[in-house]
């Protein structure tokens, strides 16, 4: 099968079960490998190989007249890339995944980022003068409290707080999966 239909047939499944935007996530990280591979005559997916993938994350890490990509990008391509070619084998399009005789690059543990009650105060004096101050206090603190991501703070619904147990039920979070989170006072 040619590199270019598999990928479209990829992101034609992809488009059902994910968001917009990891789709389109996908799409940028995928296309560019499929077009390298293409610069080099490799057209069909049966003759993509190990060797193939390492010179291209090779380039792609090498300092060139552009700065080169960031570890977290890197690895971003690693995954899709794995993801895609574990698609393919899948759906019979591909014997083996290639990037298997490949180890996945390393990131490095990120250190977690905590809010000073110096900034928080700061953060919540700029709140007191917008032109909803006590939605955009509730919205800091909440944020603050729960670590929610921002496209699930503008799912929730008024339902999806319980102020008698302190609890706030994120229903469509990361993945389509929901959680309860407790709530401080």
């Amino acid at each position: 099968m040619r590199l270019q239909t598999c990928l479209d047939a990829y992101l034609a499944d992809c488009q059902v079960g994910l968001s917009p935007l990891t789709a389109a996530l996908y799409r940028r990280n995928l296309q560019p490998l499929v077009d390298w591979l293409a610069s080099r005559h490799v057209a069909g997916l049966g003759r993509l190989t190990t060797a193939h993938l390492r010179t291209y994350f090779a380039e792609i890490q090498a300092v060139t007249s552009r700065r080169p990509y960031a570890l977290n990008t890197i690895h971003q391509r690693y995954r899709t890339i794995r993801t895609w070619l574990n698609w393919a084998v899948a759906h019979n399009h591909l014997g083996c995944n290639p990037i298997l005789g490949m180890r996945s690059p390393e990131l490095p543990r990120p250190v977690a980022r905590f809010v000073s009650l110096d900034q928080l105060a700061q953060l919540l004096e700029v709140v007191a003068h917008t032109s909803r101050p006590t939605r955009d206090r509730a919205i800091v603190l909440l944020l603050i409290d729960t670590g929610i991501r921002r496209q699930e703070l503008a799912n929730l619904e008024v339902a999806d707080l319980n102020l008698s147990t302190h609890q706030l039920t994120v229903r469509r979070g990361k993945g389509g999966r929901g959680r309860v989170l407790p709530l401080s006072s």
